[in-house]
């Protein structure tokens, strides 16, 4: 599925397969020109839940917070795997992200609500912690983005309780 990248205030919708286009109601509508080098965090090791690594990648599109989350939920790649790093995240989680949106600092993401059954151990203290360590740290090494939300397909509350955590206040 293709990716359509836009400015601070505009959604991003995952499903869509058309080129990139860029809100012009804001006073930012500057894209990326040709790839763009973004890090997607993968864990590392086993003795803290959140420690996470940064693992380089090269944009295939114009390197969005969209396409980043998309490459994290598809896994780490083999030559990752064989580093000793892993993640939540598998080909099983993969276009499982449907929204993307990024308003005032904050990005709030949307997924399939299939996937509390695609990741089960992520309810689990230490697995909650792990996939918001990846989650958190892939998006807010974008500029404008200081924190994320999450829901299951625009339900925060169902995104959080799968998590056995209290969902943010806003």
């Amino acid at each position: 599925s293709g990716l359509t990248s836009t400015t601070d205030t505009s959604t991003i919708d995952t499903s869509t397969t058309s080129n990139s286009t860029a809100d012009t109601s804001t006073t930012d509508t500057s894209t990326p020109e040709g790839p763009v080098d973004y890090d997607v965090f993968l864990l590392a090791g086993d003795e803290q839940c959140d420690n996470v690594v940064a693992s380089n990648r090269t944009s295939t599109v114009e390197g969005t917070p969209a396409e980043a989350l998309a490459v994290l939920l598809a896994g780490p790649t083999a030559e990752e795997t064989s580093q000793g790093w892993w993640s939540s995240f598998t080909p099983e989680t993969a276009g499982m992200l449907t929204s993307v949106l990024i308003e005032d600092g904050v990005a709030r993401i949307a997924f399939d609500p299939a996937l509390p059954t695609t990741i089960p151990n992520a309810s689990a203290s230490c697995g909650s912690a792990a996939l918001l360590a990846q989650l958190d740290a892939t998006l807010t090494q974008f500029d404008g983005i200081e924190r994320a939300v999450y829901s299951l397909d625009g339900d925060v509350d169902a995104f959080y309780l799968w998590l056995q955590l209290d969902p943010p206040e806003d």
